[in-house]
Parts: structure tokens; C-alpha cells; sequence
């Protein structure tokens, strides 16, 4: 792997991805603020199995709330992913982008899927 300088119209299409995340949380804010109910999970109503994202919900309010602690213990795999979402934003604000070969990537994929598997075990494992 490398790591290589973008040019400006890159790294301005590279920041979308992070401005809707920007927009989905400010949307989640408001939505608590208004009192709103808590959407349910539609896998687990229909079957009992929680999903991959199951306690995603708790972990917004644990965000909000100012503990990090709880946030990663309502789900360790979103939480993961959200500080790895954070870290690629500000790495492509700064212009910079990580550049892997075919067999890099794979290894990546496998990598990411053994994590993805694990952390819905874990949710699993917990009831969710």
C-alpha cells in the first residue's frame, strides 16, 4: 500500500460521503429532539436475530450523551466503523488517499468480513 496526494477536484468529491454522514447525524438529532419513536430493527422483529447494527440506536444516544465507553459497548463494530469513517474524512480533507494493489484489497475484503462476522456474533452472543 501507498498513500499519494489527491488533486483538488478529487479530494472535493471524496468529502461527500463524509457530508452525508454530517446530514444523517444532524437528521438523528433532530428526530431525538423531537421526541420521535425509535425506529425497530426489521430483522430482528421478524426473526428475534438481531442485525450486524443491532444497538446502533444506543450508541447515537451514548455518542450524544458524551460517553464513548458506552457507545462502543452498545456496538463495538459501529463504533469501529465510525472512527474509521472518521478517520478517512479527515484523511481525504487533507488530500491524501491510500492506494492498494488487487491482492491488498482482497486481503482488505477478508479482513473487513471477518470483522463483520465476528462483531454480528458478538451482537449474537449478547442478545443484541
Amino acid at each position: 500500500m501507498r498513500i499519494e496526494r489527491l488533486d483538488r477536484l478529487t479530494r472535493s468529491r471524496r468529502l461527500i460521503p463524509g457530508a452525508i454522514v454530517v446530514v444523517a447525524l444532524i437528521f438523528a438529532v433532530i428526530w431525538r429532539r423531537l421526541d420521535l419513536p425509535l425506529p425497530e430493527c426489521a430483522l430482528r422483529a421478524a426473526t428475534g436475530v438481531p442485525c450486524p447494527t443491532c444497538g446502533s440506536t444506543r450508541l447515537l444516544e451514548a455518542l450524544g450523551e458524551g460517553d464513548p465507553i458506552g457507545a462502543a459497548a452498545a456496538n463495538p463494530l459501529v463504533f469501529a466503523a465510525i472512527v474509521l469513517m472518521i478517520l478517512w474524512a479527515v484523511a481525504s480533507a487533507a488530500g491524501w488517499r491510500v492506494v492498494a494493489t488487487r491482492v491488498e484489497r482482497r486481503i482488505l475484503a477478508g479482513i473487513g468480513t471477518v470483522i463483520v462476522v465476528t462483531g454480528w456474533g458478538y451482537s449474537i452472543w449478547r442478545g443484541g
